[in-house]
C-alpha cells in the first residue's frame, strides 16, 4: 500500500510538472533549438562550395553524430532547464502552500521529498531521450544529402553517452532543490546556483591549478568538474612524456561517475536534512 502510494504521489508530482506554462516553454525552445541547427546546418551544407566547410557539416550533423550533438545540447540548456525548473517547483510549493496540504493529509516529508526527486530525475530522462531521438531523427536521415555514412558501431558508444549524460545533468537538480528550500525564493536559487556553477567553482578550479598539489588534485572532484569528465572525450595518441601531466588534470569517467553519485547522496541527505526540520508555520 506504502509503494502503491508513493507511486501515485510521483505521477501527481509529474502531471504537475508537464503541466506547467514553464516546463512547455524550456521544452519547446530545447526541441525548437535542435530544429534549427539541423535544418540550417542542412540549409549552409547545400549552399557552401568549400570542402572543408561540407566536412564540418557532415562531420557534426549526418548520421550519429547528430545525436552527440543533440546529447551535446541536453548537457548544457537541458541542465540549465532542469535548474531553472526544480527551483521554481521548489518555492512554489511554499507559496502555493500545497506541502500543507499534503503533510495535513498525512504524507510524510520524506515520502514527498523523494516522490519530488523521482519526478524531477524523470523529467531529467525526458530531456536526455528527446534530444537522443530528435538526434537520431534528424541526423540518420542527413547522411544522404551530406554523403556521409552509417557506423552501426557507434551507436553503442552513442547510448553509453546518453546514459552518462543523463547523470551528468542530475546535480543541476541536486545543488537547486536544498537551496530552494532554505530560501524559499527562485530568484536566489538561480542567482546562487548559476553563481556557484559558471562562477565560484571554476575560480576554485583555477586556484587549485595555480596552488598546485594537492589542491589541484581535489577541485577536479568538485561536482561539476566531474560532470564534465564524466562526458568529455579524452584526447587520443597522448605523448608519453606528456602522459603525467595529463593524468594530473584528467579523471577516467568511471571514476567520475562515482565521484558524482556520492555528490547526488550528499546533496539529497542535505536538503532531506534541511526540509525535515524546517518549521512550515511562517
Amino acid at each position: 500500500m506504502d509503494i502503491l502510494v508513493f507511486w501515485n504521489l510521483v505521477a501527481i508530482e509529474l502531471e504537475k510538472i508537464v503541466k506547467r506554462p514553464l516546463f512547455l516553454f524550456l521544452l519547446g525552445l530545447f526541441v525548437g533549438l535542435l530544429i534549427f541547427i539541423f535544418l540550417g546546418g542542412l540549409f549552409a551544407f547545400e549552399l557552401t562550395g568549400d570542402p572543408r566547410t561540407k566536412l564540418f557539416f557532415r562531420e557534426t550533423l549526418a548520421g550519429t553524430a547528430g545525436g552527440e550533438l543533440a546529447l551535446g545540447l541536453a548537457m548544457s540548456l537541458g541542465g540549465l532547464s532542469l535548474l531553472i525548473l526544480t527551483a521554481a517547483i521548489a518555492t512554489s510549493e511554499y507559496q502555493w502552500r500545497t506541502l500543507h496540504l499534503y503533510l495535513s493529509h498525512g504524507v510524510s516529508r520524506t515520502k514527498l521529498l523523494q516522490a519530488k526527486f523521482v519526478a524531477l530525475t524523470a523529467i531529467a530522462l525526458s530531456f536526455v531521450l528527446v534530444s537522443l531521438v530528435l538526434g537520431l531523427a534528424f541526423g540518420l536521415p542527413l547522411t544522404i544529402p551530406m554523403e556521409g555514412e552509417i557506423k552501426i558501431a557507434e551507436f553503442g558508444s552513442l547510448f553509453l553517452r546518453s546514459t552518462r549524460v543523463f547523470l551528468a545533468i542530475l546535480p543541476c537538480i541536486a545543488i537547486a532543490f536544498p537551496i530552494a528550500i532554505l530560501t524559499r525564493s527562485i530568484a536566489i536559487t538561480n542567482t546562487v546556483t548559476l553563481l556557484y556553477i559558471f562562477i565560484i567553482e571554476p575560480v576554485l578550479s583555477t586556484a587549485g591549478r595555480i596552488s598546485g598539489e594537492p589542491l589541484s588534485r581535489l577541485t577536479l572532484y568538485l561536482p561539476f568538474q566531474l560532470a564534465q569528465f564524466l562526458v568529455r572525450r579524452s584526447p587520443d595518441n597522448i605523448p608519453e612524456d606528456s602522459m603525467e601531466e595529463f593524468m594530473q588534470i584528467f579523471v577516467d569517467p568511471n571514476l567520475a561517475a562515482f565521484g558524482l553519485t556520492i555528490w547526488l547522496c550528499i546533496l539529497a541527505i542535505a536538503t532531506w536534512l534541511l526540509f525535515r526540520r524546517q518549521d512550515l508555520t511562517s
